[in-house]
């Protein structure tokens, strides 16, 4: 029982200094304030209307933000699985200590 203890608490100490390192969850207003630059230089750059390359603009823009938002839901979703993983580990260091 001594070894999963000490098993557990590594776990726990591991997670705990993921879970700091990769910072706090991303909030919805996260993702609107960057939708709403990607809707501002998408019209700065329609406001410019050069036909030629335009589209390629606006094309290169909303990959970009694209790209952001599935980083945003990825970065949200990783710290969720490490916060349940850690409450699993919480979990087990209950029952070990127990027995």
């Amino acid at each position: 029982m001594e070894a999963i203890a000490t098993e557990l608490n590594a776990w726990q100490r591991v997670l705990e200094e993921q879970i700091l390192e990769q910072g706090g969850t991303r909030q919805l207003e996260d993702l609107e304030r960057q939708w709403q630059d990607a809707e501002q230089i998408i019209a700065d750059i329609e406001q410019k209307f050069r036909p030629v390359g335009k589209n390629a603009q606006v094309q290169g823009e909303a990959k970009r933000v694209l790209r952001q938002v599935c980083e945003t839901i990825e970065h949200n979703f990783n710290l969720a699985v490490k916060q349940e993983s850690l409450q699993i580990v919480k979990t087990l260091q209950k029952q070990v200590q127990t027995r």
